[in-house]
């Protein structure tokens, strides 16, 4: 086992689900509350080889690549939204 996938498969124990074989739990389809591409944690996603359920070509990972970049954005706006939410009566007391 090569240092990197050992690195990958400690980093999945730990902190996300993983499949039978070791792979990470991140459906390319959101659903139950989670993004395309969202592992078990919030903010964490997986892609190519990595994922589970993945076809382990090149040509896929670089595509799923490109899709994630749209979720990136909807996740990063999302998360902005959020904070402004929190921040915003703050905000307004600040600069009354």
């Amino acid at each position: 086992m090569e240092l990197h996938d050992q690195t990958v498969k400690s980093l999945c124990l730990v902190y996300l689900f993983t499949g039978p074989k070791g792979f990470v739990r991140a459906d390319a389809f959101a659903g139950d509350g989670r993004l395309p591409f969202e592992t078990s944690r919030r903010g964490i996603f997986a892609i190519g080889d990595v994922r589970a359920g993945s076809t382990k070509r090149v040509a896929a990972a670089v595509g799923e690549g490109a899709q994630l970049v749209a979720t990136l954005h909807m996740y990063l706006t999302q998360a902005v939204d959020r904070l402004r939410i929190m921040i915003g009566p703050a905000l307004e007391v600040a600069h009354g």
